[in-house]
Formats: structure tokens, C-alpha cells, sequence
């Protein structure tokens, strides 16, 4: 059963999931957003232009593929902390408060099963974030979370890319979309939708 989410607005630490296209970034930021505020929509936020910022951060995990950290260097009211995913050499540099998942390690196969990945997830912030923080992960609610939106693809698997589900943030041939379709050219698409609202949450 998933548990009730904690309050974003009672800390100022805040998780910027940002990677590159294609390194399992939408599985990450899902297992994030499960272990921490399982019944909330998925943030999405180009970080195109730095506004309405009050209003992105009043979520507790955000989604991001805008790679370039120092975007984020004038940003002094909150505690900020990057989870990355990486895939050969789509990956980001250090940084202080950079958390690295490696695709291969987040990557669900028969014998590493969302269980394992959800806990290795959890295992890795533990060593990092700070303990308040720590205390607020729910294991089962990302794992549940993570099988939720396993069932929700399946209805989008076969439709175009345009296709969206809002609250997972997971798109019509989302898994099998770039035998077809560039990367630059999807990360054109999901910037032409997130510019003109910069709330999206899909």
C-alpha cells in the first residue's frame, strides 16, 4: 500500500533528476518521485529561463533534461541535489551534490527486478542525502510506484510519441522511440511543450 507523501514545503532540499535522453531517466525520476511523494504527479521543467521558480519548487523531485548544472548556481534558497542516470557517454561531470545511477544498474532485466533496483536506488541517496531526508523514503511506495507505471505503458506502448501520460510522464512508444526519432528532435518536442508551461507535468 502506498504510503502518504511527506511535505515538500517543510524542507528546502529539493532532487533535480537530470540526465541526458535515453539513460533511463524517466524510470529514475519515477522511483524518486515513489520513494517521496508517491501520489503526486511527475515534474517536468526545462529550466529554459529561470521563472516561476517558486512554483517548480514547491515539488520535491523535478525532472529535467538540461544537463548543464551551473544553470542552477544562482539558485540560494533551496538545498539542491542532481540524481543522474548515465549511458556510455551521455553522462554529466562531477559535482558536489551529484548522486550517479548508471543505466545498467538501474536497467530491469530477469535478475535485476524492480524490487532490487528500487533498493539500490534507496541504499545510494542513504549515503548522501541529508538524514531528515533519508528517513522520509518508502521503499514499497517506490516499488509500487514503479509497477504502476509499468501497467500505464502498456496502454501507450503501440501509440505515437505524442501520447502522454501526465502523471508518469511517460510518452506512446516511449521505450522504442529512438530507432525512429533523434534524440535532439525529441528533446525539441518535450521543450516545445514545457516552454509554453513551465508547470507541466508530462
Amino acid at each position: 500500500m502506498i504510503l502518504n507523501s511527506f511535505n515538500a514545503a517543510e524542507t528546502n532540499v529539493r532532487l533535480i533528476q537530470t540526465s541526458f535522453p535515453c539513460t533511463g531517466s524517466t524510470l529514475l525520476a519515477n522511483i524518486l518521485q515513489g520513494l517521496f511523494c508517491p501520489h503526486e504527479p511527475l515534474c517536468v521543467c526545462p529550466f529554459i529561463q529561470l521563472e516561476n521558480l517558486h512554483q517548480i519548487f514547491a515539488n520535491f523531485v523535478i525532472k529535467t533534461h538540461n544537463t548543464n548544472i551551473s544553470t542552477f548556481d544562482n539558485i540560494h534558497d533551496y538545498d539542491l541535489w542532481f540524481v543522474t542516470s548515465s549511458r556510455d557517454h551521455r553522462r554529466i561531470n562531477n559535482h558536489p551534490k551529484l548522486i550517479n545511477f548508471e543505466y545498467t544498474d538501474i536497467l530491469e532485466t530477469p535478475k535485476n527486478g524492480i524490487e532490487t533496483i528500487v533498493n539500490k536506488v534507496a541504499d545510494t541517496l542513504k549515503q548522501y542525502l541529508p538524514k531528515n531526508i533519508c528517513e522520509q523514503i518508502q521503499i514499497e511506495s517506490g516499488i509500487e510506484r514503479v509497477k504502476n507505471m509499468n501497467e500505464a505503458y502498456k496502454t501507450l506502448e503501440h501509440l505515437p510519441f505524442s501520447h502522454i501520460n501526465p502523471f508518469y510522464c511517460i510518452h506512446g512508444s516511449h521505450k522504442h522511440r529512438w530507432g525512429s526519432e533523434s534524440d535532439l528532435s525529441v528533446q525539441r518536442l518535450i521543450n516545445c511543450r514545457l516552454s509554453t508551461n513551465p508547470s507541466f507535468t508530462g
